[in-house]
């Protein structure tokens, strides 16, 4: 299951991360290590982990997978369960609220929390007391 994971992910998250400037609190500051070394490893298109990154942010439902790899000598193996594991981590940190894009601000209430993590738009509109008001009277010349 993971391995068909990797290679769909592969086909966007490096774009992603590339536009994509996450902060967080020092809760996540492991996994934000891991995000801004994996920016790297696509940067440079290097296909080794550094032995200093950080995996401690790991589920304990997924540590499996990379110790395995690791145990087995397949440097490969590990680089795609490192990477998911990153991804997975990101997911839940974005879920929770514990990771955020970092330029938060210049994103308008409305178009943050309108749209999905697939970027696809969710409209619904509440009933208002009164109504919409119009922006201008009909043949008016100025905006009010």
């Amino acid at each position: 299951m993971m391995t068909e994971s990797y290679t769909h992910l592969r086909q966007f998250t490096p774009q992603v991360l590339e536009a994509v400037d996450f902060s967080g609190g020092t809760g996540a500051a492991s996994l934000l290590e891991a995000v801004k070394i994996l920016k790297g490893l696509n940067e440079k298109k290097a296909r080794k982990v550094p032995d200093q990154a950080p995996d401690d942010f790991v589920p304990a439902r997924w540590r499996g997978y990379p110790a395995d790899a690791v145990a087995a000598g397949d440097p490969v193996a590990y680089r795609h369960f490192w990477e998911l594991t990153v991804l997975l981590g990101l997911r839940d940190g974005l879920r929770s609220g514990d990771v955020w894009e970092a330029d938060i601000t210049r994103l308008s209430p409305f178009v943050r929390h309108h749209v999905n993590t697939l970027g696809r738009s969710c409209f619904h509109l509440r009933d208002l007391p009164g109504g919409l008001r119009p922006l201008r009277e009909p043949g008016a010349d100025e905006l009010r």
